[in-house]
């Protein structure tokens, strides 16, 4: 494999809660133009590995690199190659979307000239256009999952995770979902990760 065009690697990656042992030497690689899948049953350890990616939490030993970069020696920088939709979307409900995406954008240091045009193509991409304005505490959950997926693309991120992202989706938007991940795919590596095999089998290469 290319190793300049690895954008996520995790070399005998341990997490211990105690005694309980959560994940065991995980070692992955994931290159760009690829999605792929994580698979297991609830409690089998994808959310705590996704965590760990993420830098949610920090593995008890073993090493993890965001497109060569140390996540556990230089942190931000790391994270700013990174887009994470957790499992569930937890959003700020007391938050209008639009105000939520601004948000994004600051934490990213996008230019503030470039911002509202970003928010207004991802914001169309993931069909939430008509929402912007709404209370996110008002919108479906369906809605929450779709700000969530923007929110954690309008900075372009070399890396793309998604933790069950497919919950509260309608089957045409499932499909349409699908169809921008394999688009992103083109230039984002992205890791999947879900509970629901054929999910994964439709989505994954």
């Amino acid at each position: 494999m290319d190793q300049s065009n690895i954008a996520i690697e995790l070399t005998n990656v341990d997490k211990h809660f105690g005694a309980v042992h959560a994940n065991d030497k995980v070692n992955l690689s994931v290159k760009t133009g690829t999605i792929h899948g994580i698979v297991g049953e609830n409690g089998a350890g994808k959310s705590t590995t996704i965590r760990m990616i993420c830098g949610v939490l920090a593995p008890t030993s073993g090493g993890v690199l965001i497109d060569g970069i140390d996540l556990s020696a230089k942190p931000s920088q790391a994270k700013q190659l990174l887009g994470y939709v957790q499992e569930g979307a937890p959003l700020p409900v007391e938050l209008l979307p639009i105000e939520y995406l601004r948000h994004t954008t600051s934490m990213y240091g996008i230019p503030k000239n470039d911002r509202e045009k970003l928010i207004s193509y991802w914001a169309d991409r993931c069909d939430i256009t008509n929402v912007l304005h709404k209370p996110i505490g008002n919108l479906s959950r369906g809605y929450r999952q779709r700000v969530s997926f923007a929110s954690a693309l309008v900075h372009n991120p070399k890396l793309l995770v998604l933790d069950e992202p497919s919950t509260g989706l309608d089957p045409a938007q499932s499909a349409n979902f699908r169809d921008l991940l394999h688009e992103l795919a083109e230039t984002t590596a992205i890791i999947y990760s879900s509970h629901q095999l054929a999910e994964v089998e439709a989505t994954c290469n």
